[in-house]
C-alpha cells in the first residue's frame, strides 16, 4: 500500500486538449415540477449533446441572465454550471 501523498499541483498532461470557450448557448425548458409561476430551465453550450430543444442565445450576458432566473441551472455535462456561475 503506497504511503506517499501526491502534490495538489498536478501539471496538465502533455497533449491534453482543453475545450474551446463557448460562443453560443441554449436555454432549454425542463420537465420538472416547480412552484407555480416558475419555469425550470437549463443553460447549455450550443454543442452540448444533452440539449433537446431550446432558444439559442448568442451573448454571454444573456446566458448569465438566464442562469439568474428562478428555477434555472447550468448543465453539469457541458460545464455551464461552472463557467457561467
Amino acid at each position: 500500500m503506497p504511503t506517499t501523498r501526491l502534490s495538489r499541483d498536478v501539471p496538465v498532461p502533455v497533449g491534453a486538449v482543453r475545450p474551446r470557450p463557448a460562443t453560443r448557448w441554449v436555454v432549454d425548458a425542463e420537465r420538472r415540477v416547480y412552484p407555480a409561476g416558475v419555469q425550470p430551465t437549463a443553460v447549455h453550450r450550443a454543442d452540448c449533446w444533452t440539449v433537446t430543444a431550446g432558444t439559442e442565445v448568442a451573448a454571454e450576458e444573456e446566458a448569465r441572465a438566464a442562469m439568474a432566473r428562478p428555477g434555472a441551472r447550468g448543465c453539469c455535462v457541458c460545464g455551464t454550471d461552472m463557467s457561467l456561475a
